[in-house]
């Protein structure tokens, strides 16, 4: 199925609950993570894909504010599919995320500027160790 739709912006921002960099981006983002100490980090899930990196957290938590990352959040009329904080489809989101046949309890993440649907079931606790692999790798 075949769903066309602009993006529009929002009156009122999504409230933050998973973040995306990717490239020379999520090194910086990567780097801001490991000032966090060992208990802030334990907030958070992550994973990659390449050099695409991204976080899952609660909404109510100290979140890492880079320039060039993007940020998700819950539109009203979803349960599994974050979209862009300051964007919103021009058609019901609940309507997208029926069409993906998104269900269960995995979320996923619309990436708005690579029209991505990115999956989040790989996601892990954020450790010091594996952020300091990443970086390493790249």
């Amino acid at each position: 199925m075949k769903i066309r739709f602009k993006w529009e912006n929002r009156d009122i921002p999504l409230t933050p609950t998973a973040i995306t960099a990717k490239g020379e981006v999520s090194k910086k983002f990567i780097k801001k993570l490991l000032t966090y100490n060992n208990e802030e980090l334990s907030f958070f899930k992550g994973g990659a894909y390449g050099d695409l990196v991204f976080l899952t957290f609660e909404s109510d938590i100290n979140i890492p504010w880079v320039d060039g990352v993007n940020y998700y959040g819950y539109d009203p009329e979803t349960n599994n599919l974050l979209l862009p904080s300051h964007s919103k489809p021009s058609v019901n989101a609940g309507f997208i995320e029926k069409a993906l046949e998104i269900k269960g309890s995995t979320q996923y993440i619309f990436m708005k500027d690579t029209k991505t649907i990115l999956s989040t079931d790989q996601a892990l606790p954020l450790k010091r160790d594996l952020l300091i692999k990443w970086i390493e790798s790249q």
